[in-house]
């Protein structure tokens, strides 16, 4: 319960420590506050008697630079007593530091209250250093220090310098995502720099849609290769610098691909091969595009014979067609099959209703070769 002080009127603003920790049968072993917990802050610390040893956040901890002596006592009317404020720098960076002493009375005949401006000399820094990410890119921002003026800033990553500034504002650009970092500014004034600001931590999570898109691939019945085209992943940070392609989960292309196409020269047929391509970027490389199905050392004039409806779908599956249907294969868009039918007709269906949302191939042996033709189900 918070109570004002001195006279201990509640405030109104409670907490239940038992909301966030078990405290048994409810008996007390003791309550102090205490910064020794967490460096930089204040904690409730408490015992629940026989159960655990719990604490809260109060608030953040400085240094205690002002104090006075005595803090309450009794006046006659009319009558006065001195009062002496202490000042300790200690430990504290150079910079202006404001207080304010309020004093209570009781009966109540007024509440004075009392500036107090403690200056501490020295080359002033940098104040309220803060840290976010933008893609892969870490943005710094910090602000002019009370009474200070300086020619420029410094900033340190890990303990080096990386650049020398004279905005209150700096972008360390294509950091490593996964890594946590360390950053800190000086300031400079005539060559000098003061002391650096508390050093702040950052983790820059790896992006997402860094996966190449919309891949698509064709047998060339002509040249007898197979022929991939794909578009640019969508998500930062930009243009990646090559391409992997991967047949079958193995990669096959020797120097990285710059360009958003590809040609396969080395597949024996018939056969069918799985396709994907990845993305690489200086930190690595992406997940896999979506797969590509295609089947080579087979006549692909026997696809237009074929009609494959609705798609996308979410019940029944519709194939029409001339030629005679052996077996039919649903595989998923990880190249595994889900559903194996028997046909021997020209026409089927088949109910997808059961199927998670997303993309799937149908794998058709007919008495003209196999045929792939992909679906979606929403």
């Amino acid at each position: 319960i918070q109570m004002q002080l001195p006279d201990g009127t509640e405030t109104g603003l409670t907490f239940d420590v038992g909301s966030v920790a078990a405290v048994g049968t409810g008996i007390a072993g003791g309550l102090s506050i205490t910064d020794a917990l967490v460096p930089g802050f204040y904690s409730f610390l408490g015992t629940s008697q026989n159960v655990n040893i719990w604490a809260l956040e109060l608030c953040p901890a400085g240094p205690v630079w002002l104090s006075i002596d005595p803090t309450s006592g009794t006046l006659a009317g009319g009558g006065s007593e001195t009062m002496t404020a202490h000042f300790d720098a200690t430990g504290l960076l150079p910079a202006i530091y404001e207080a304010e002493i309020h004093f209570s009375t009781n009966p109540d005949v007024g509440s004075p209250v009392v500036a107090v401006t403690l200056t501490v000399e020295g080359l002033i820094p940098a104040v309220n250093l803060a840290l976010s990410y933008n893609c892969t890119d870490v943005e710094l921002t910090w602000e002019m220090p009370t009474g200070g003026n300086p020619d420029s800033w410094k900033v340190y990553r890990d303990g080096a310098e990386i650049a020398d500034v004279t905005e209150m504002s700096y972008t360390d650009a294509l950091v490593d995502p996964e890594v946590e970092y360390s950053y800190y500014v000086t300031a400079v004034y005539a060559g000098e720099e003061s002391m650096p600001t508390p050093t702040e931590t950052i983790t820059v999570p790896v992006p997402e849609n860094l996966e190449p898109l919309n891949l698509n691939g064709s047998w060339n019945t002509q040249n007898f290769v197979v022929e991939l085209t794909w578009d640019e992943p969508i998500g930062c940070p930009g243009q990646p610098d090559g391409y992997n392609i991967y047949r079958d989960g193995t990669q096959i292309n020797g120097d990285l691909v710059t360009e958003l196409e590809y040609i396969d020269n080395t597949t024996p047929g018939p056969n069918m091969y799985q396709y994907s391509v990845t993305a690489v970027y200086y930190f690595g490389e992406s997940g896999p595009s979506e797969l590509e199905f295609i089947v080579v050392g087979i006549d692909e004039n026997i696809v237009y014979d074929m009609k494959v409806y609705p798609n996308p779908a979410s019940n029944m599956v519709y194939v029409e067609t001339d030629l005679n249907i052996k077996s039919l294969d649903v595989l998923n868009n990880a190249g595994q099959v889900i559903m194996t039918q028997k046909v021997d007709a020209n026409n089927y269906h088949f109910d997808v209703s059961t199927f998670e949302r997303g993309i799937y191939f149908i794998k058709m042996v007919t008495d003209k070769g196999t045929v792939i033709r992909k679906i979606a189900v929403k």
